[in-house]
């Protein structure tokens, strides 16, 4: 399998282009994790310039107070919010760079 540097795949996540990625799960907080998870199409969670809301379901925003949302100190974390734009009913996944297995395709070189 052809393989690809982490900056590369960084690059390609942050363009908001759409992607494939086999990723491992981690929850730190629940101490849960290490299931594989295959991602078909998605993109970068990114506000749209219009609106300032990120464009998933409103099943997933409904009763959120976003006045009083923490922080998620992504940099800090080594983290990305991810989406599916072909089913915005799939909700929105936050993963961890150092998790991301393979990219379209090829295995990420760290």
């Amino acid at each position: 399998m052809e393989g690809i540097l982490f900056s590369e795949v960084y690059k390609a996540i942050m363009s908001g282009e759409p992607f494939d990625a086999t990723v491992i799960s981690c929850d730190t907080k629940r101490g849960t994790g290490g299931k594989i998870i295959r991602l078909e199409g998605w993109m970068i969670c990114q506000n749209t310039e219009d609106t300032g809301e990120v464009p998933v379901s409103e099943n997933f925003t409904a009763g959120r107070k976003t006045s009083q949302s923490k922080d998620p100190n992504h940099d800090e974390h080594g983290t990305v919010n991810v989406f599916n734009p072909a089913n915005k009913e799939v909700r929105p996944r936050t993963i961890h760079w150092d998790l991301i297995r393979i990219f379209n395709g090829k295995r990420v070189i760290n």
